[in-house]
């Protein structure tokens, strides 16, 4: 008999891609230039975007960090290893938002750079032949440079434009494709059917508005539609991929090394989805003057239906997150003694 989690891993992997080339490709083909402005900076958008956050928030702090914790501690007591005072768990999440943090901040710095370079050349050859012209032509050759610098700027300032956008896409979706393997990974890599429906919702819904963005951003740099649809599919897979990941690690063997690969690898999405909690989705929400309550009741609102979710999982009830693991061993003997049960 098929094993029910595989079941419907299998089917938030198709359940995820569908949703993603949807949204991806709905800017692409419904989107006129007319409209963009608007459905960009619509209310639902920014209100589905609080939603996923509140969701990433609950689903790190409350269900991810203690499943690092656990699946760490357990690679470590197999291989005879210990840490006493150091937080390993929460070192390895952190090393998980550093590593997209830097990914993306290296991306964007090496576009960048040839960008500024041919700015500050048009800037160059602009000034210099007006410094090189005599005192008696100052007011003609002024004259004739403002009416060239009014015929070649906006040819100029498009290409600018347009290039910069192309280059603000790519890294765009280098950086959530990294994003979206790892978060696949979190799913890939549950080990109850429960908590792949969770963390199922909250990336289905979080890739559905990315790919909503990303096709934004795609539309607007001026790409060619065939260029726009091979990028929408190839971030259609990048999710589906990481659960793929994730479940060829949680079927090997229970082995010391499985729970360190599995603790690393759920450690590193754990940081992945801090960055895009707070790093992307709040922090460009909040922003806004807009709708500011309106948001905070979406991001409660994700945040509490994490928390209803875990209030119905039966391995919850058990009390595996409620409490630290060095505390649930523990009875109490009196009022000023603990005493380690054995």
């Amino acid at each position: 008999m098929v094993d029910t989690v595989i079941v419907v891993k299998i089917a938030a992997i198709v359940v995820t891609f569908v949703l993603t080339i949807l949204f991806g490709l709905g800017p692409a083909w419904f989107v006129s230039a007319r409209n963009q402005r608007y459905k960009q900076r619509g209310r639902t958008p920014a209100l589905l975007s609080c939603f996923a956050g509140g969701v990433f928030l609950a689903t790190c702090l409350l269900d991810l960090i203690p499943d690092v914790e656990e699946e760490l501690n357990l690679a470590l007591a197999g291989a005879h290893l210990s840490y006493p005072g150091f937080p390993l768990p929460l070192f390895v999440v952190a090393m998980g938002l550093f590593m997209v943090l830097t990914v993306e901040q290296v991306a964007l710095q090496y576009h960048h750079r040839p960008l500024q370079a041919r700015r500050n050349g048009a800037h160059v050859a602009l000034e210099t032949p007006v410094s090189l012209i005599n005192e008696e032509e100052d007011v003609n050759a002024m004259e004739m440079g403002e009416m060239r610098a009014e015929t070649a700027e906006p040819d100029q300032g498009d290409d600018h434009e347009h290039l910069h956008a192309s280059l603000r896409s790519w890294s765009l979706l280098l950086a959530i494709s990294l994003h979206s393997v790892f978060e696949g990974i979190a799913v890939g890599l549950q080990k109850e059917t429960s908590a792949v429906l969770q963390l199922m919702t909250a990336v289905a819904l979080h890739k559905s508005v990315m790919a909503f963005s990303l096709g934004m951003a795609l539309v607007q740099s001026s790409m060619g539609r065939t260029t726009t649809v091979g990028l929408s599919i190839f971030f259609a897979i990048t999710a589906p991929t990481g659960m793929a990941i994730g479940m060829a690690v949680e079927s090997s063997s229970q082995s010391s090394h499985h729970h360190g690969v599995s603790g690393v690898l759920t450690g590193l999405a754990t940081g992945t989805f801090l960055y895009v909690t707070f790093l992307e989705v709040l922090a460009h929400e909040l922003k806004s003057n807009r709708d500011r309550l309106l948001k905070l009741a979406a991001i409660l609102l994700g945040f509490f239906t994490v928390v209803g979710l875990m209030f119905l999982d039966a391995d919850m009830k058990e009390g595996r997150h409620f409490c630290p693991e060095q505390f649930q061993n523990l009875t109490f003997a009196t009022d000023a003694e603990l005493v380690q049960t054995p």
